[in-house]
């Protein structure tokens, strides 16, 4: 009895990775798309990083933008989300390849950005 139930969770647990998955994945694609299109400038509210990419809102907005930086010399190889704090300013034209950060301090770091097929 109980390998009959421990087969029915294994599936369970299969069958909600196998949906949940591409929805998760066709949302982060979505939410990249809207970043790439998007012009930026304003201060940072919230700014978070993991695994699933680099997310900030702006002072002005209240729309989340999800995007993955490069770690490169321009950025002393070192994630946006690592950086970036609350108040530092963004800056970013319609569909360009670099995003500007503006600390505080006044230093200023570029981030390019890896495409989201």
């Amino acid at each position: 009895m109980n390998k009959k139930y421990s087969i029915y969770a294994v599936g369970i647990i299969f069958l909600a990775y196998a949906i949940y998955v591409p929805i998760n994945l066709n949302n982060s694609k979505k939410d990249h798309k809207i970043f790439l299109s998007s012009r930026l400038a304003g201060k940072l509210r919230i700014v978070s990083g993991s695994s699933g990419g680099e997310k900030f809102i702006l002072n002005n907005s209240n729309q989340r933008y999800l995007f993955f930086s490069k770690l490169a010399y321009l950025n002393n190889y070192q994630s946006f989300a690592d950086i970036a704090e609350i108040g530092d300013s963004i800056y970013k034209e319609s569909f360009s390849d670099t995003l500007l950060l503006l600390k505080k301090s006044g230093k200023i770091y570029k981030f390019t950005f890896q495409e989201q097929n």
